[in-house]
């Protein structure tokens, strides 16, 4: 697989959503199976999931350093997965998850399962919204 074909593919396991307002993929290809890739999805109630990773694709996991970074619509963390390494006391090191209370074992998310955790954020969060207005 090359690293366009990658790229075509992180794309294709992006779920369509009437929630997500803006999709952007920015890549620096270094060659033809290695590259950065930068994903930020922008969801209608103003949160934001930023995505990175380093991918080498002679690798049987293509995918070095990663982070996933979700915030809501005022900057704050709701959560974020990386590898940094880090935390080297927990079982799943060097992955890992912050959140508002702390950071947890967790090991790396595929990209259609992050995006579904920020969409169950921002469907609670519109559920909020409808709850407070009625």
């Amino acid at each position: 697989m090359s690293f366009e074909e990658y790229l075509r593919q992180l794309e294709a396991a992006i779920p369509p959503s009437p929630h997500i307002r803006l999709l952007r993929i920015e890549s620096r290809c270094f060659s033809n199976v290695h590259g950065r890739v930068k994903v930020i999805i922008a969801f209608d109630d103003g949160s934001e999931l930023h995505l990175a990773q380093v991918v080498s694709l002679e690798k049987a996991d293509p995918v070095g350093k990663y982070g996933y970074h979700y915030q809501d619509e005022e900057g704050n963390l709701v959560f974020r997965y990386d590898n940094k390494p880090h935390f080297r006391d927990l079982p799943t090191y060097p992955d890992h998850k912050h959140m508002p209370d702390g950071v947890g074992p967790a090991y790396r998310p595929g990209i259609q399962d992050v995006v579904a955790e920020a969409l169950a954020y921002v469907a609670s969060q519109n559920h909020k919204q409808e709850a407070t207005s009625d």
